[in-house]
């Protein structure tokens, strides 16, 4: 199976939270996702997963302002879902588009 493309927009100096639902149970699975600078040359950060009802397969995946205040140009980003069985399947991949925002909290 092929991953589903999906671009996502990360605002430099600011917590990235965006809710994701997989279309089934994840009861006992591990939801891991990264962005990287270019396809495995350079990780950046791997989000948290926040589970909202991990029987609805439901989540946040997060990043803090430390993490994304390493992203100084667009990158690659990836979720990877390794099942109780261990088998992992990669379900979504895409660019991890940057915005630099206005604002600087340490100005």
């Amino acid at each position: 199976m092929d991953p589903a493309q999906l671009s996502i927009t990360i605002h430099q100096r600011a917590t990235f939270r965006q809710q994701f639902t997989l279309p089934f149970d994840c009861t006992g699975h591990t939801v891991i996702a990264q962005v990287w600078k270019e396809k495995r040359r350079s990780l950046l950060f791997q989000f948290t997963v926040e589970w909202v009802d991990q029987s609805e397969g439901s989540f946040y995946l997060v990043a803090d302002y430390e993490d994304t205040t390493k992203m100084t140009k667009d990158g690659v980003w990836d979720l990877m879902v390794v099942y109780p069985n261990t088998e992992r399947f990669y379900w979504v991949e895409g660019a991890a588009v940057i915005d630099f925002g206005i604002s600087d909290p340490d100005a």
